[in-house]
């Protein structure tokens, strides 16, 4: 079930979604490879969803982190190999993810986010980290209050193709 399911955002689905953490090395290697991969083939950046407010714990033995931090550290430690093996091999390339704190500024350079109130959860990020911008997803053409606000705070705009209202060729 995706989030742009009508059922999913009345919060009648469960999500099928189920966290691994990256501080498995064998997970991140194999992330890794894949991810160089698409760098390869002409990526130019990529948007690395659910890697944000992830307090999870994780008490595998065979981890190399603690259990409170095997996946902030792990996402953070993918991050910090990603973004200099990208760019060996695209110089240009650029990190977009959620999130939520700031260890993760450095690699990441538009973060993504919903506004789902009239105001950001928290705008001390925004002027702490002056540096720091995220995506405003709209998905419908009523999201515009969404999406002014996202203009006061100078965020990206990031448009579905359903937003745009349709023109009638009557």
């Amino acid at each position: 079930m995706g989030e742009g399911t009508t059922s999913a955002r009345a919060g009648l689905a469960r999500s099928n979604m189920a966290l691994v953490s990256p501080a498995h090395p064998e997970f991140r290697k194999m992330l890794m490879d894949q991810y160089l991969q698409l760098v390869r083939d002409g990526a130019d950046g990529f948007q690395l969803d659910k890697t944000g407010g992830v307090t999870q714990l994780d008490f595998n033995q065979q981890l190399p982190v603690s259990p409170d931090k095997s996946l902030v550290q792990g996402v953070l430690e993918t991050f910090k190999e990603l973004l200099p093996a990208a760019r060996t091999i695209n110089p240009d390339f650029s990190l977009a993810g959620e999130i939520w704190f700031d260890r993760s500024l450095p690699y990441v350079d538009v973060s993504y986010m919903r506004m789902g109130s009239i105001d950001i959860g928290s705008p001390v990020l925004r002027y702490s980290f002056p540096e720091w911008t995220a995506t405003l997803f709209g998905e419908t053409p009523a999201d515009y209050h969404q999406m002014n606000n996202g203009m006061r705070y100078g965020f990206v705009w990031d448009l579905s193709p359903r937003t745009i209202p349709r023109l009638s060729t009557n």
